[in-house]
């Protein structure tokens, strides 16, 4: 028979040994660096939320001034920002932006309690960006809507009168209310007799004579 004082430690040591292993395990687990801290819903509320954006007129004042306390980075790619870009703009292409690079960098602008100015070429290249960082922690952002494009094409951004172009979501006339004062809005008339029915008429069949001198 066997000794169960033998098999009682056999057990132990067994056990022991597992728990040994999984330690080992999950301390040299990798784990990610970058965790989500948003859940949907709060995402949603920051993209609704019109404090996260600062309008090109703002940004151009931050950077003709060099106000201290604000970082604007520019999110095309190097082509395009050595082609023109906003002053003191530094350039994190979109694609990279999740290097470990970059990352200390953003690390670094929280720490420094900076506030982050993102743009692209237009605000659909700085949209993803943006609330991906927003969900991984980075509540020191703000989005430029517009884009380079908007502002490159404006001669004399903080002089401009019209509704800008990237709010496409308010109608810049009501065209509903110019029809109505009109008095003669536009009708669409239906004609309510029936389409004449064509009949193709059949060609008729030529017999050919066959035949010689």
């Amino acid at each position: 028979m066997s000794d169960p004082l033998s098999s009682t430690r056999r057990l132990i040591i067994v056990t022991v040994i597992i728990v040994v292993i999984i330690l080992i395990g999950l301390l040299t687990m990798v784990h990610p660096r970058l965790k989500y801290v948003l859940s949907a819903e709060e995402s949603l509320t920051e993209i609704l939320n019109p404090e996260n954006q600062i309008t090109p007129g703002e940004v151009l004042n931050i950077s003709e001034k060099s106000e201290a306390g604000y970082m604007i980075i520019d999110l095309r790619n190097p082509v395009e920002y050595n082609r023109g870009h906003i002053d003191g703009a530094i350039n994190i292409p979109a694609p990279t932006l999740l290097s470990d690079q970059h990352i200390d960098q953003l690390d670094g602008f929280l720490k420094d309690s900076l506030q982050v100015i993102l743009y692209g070429k237009n605000q659909l290249e700085a949209n993803g960006p943006w609330i991906l960082l927003k969900q991984l922690g980075y509540n020191n952002l703000k989005i430029m809507p517009g884009g380079y494009s908007y502002l490159a094409s404006q001669p004399d951004i903080n002089n401009t009168q019209e509704k800008p172009a990237y709010m496409a979501e308010e109608a810049a006339y009501d065209f509903a209310g110019i029809i109505k004062q009109s008095g003669n809005p536009m009708k669409v008339q239906v004609d309510p007799a029936e389409p004449e029915i064509i009949i193709p008429a059949r060609k008729k069949k030529t017999n050919v004579v066959e035949g010689g001198c």
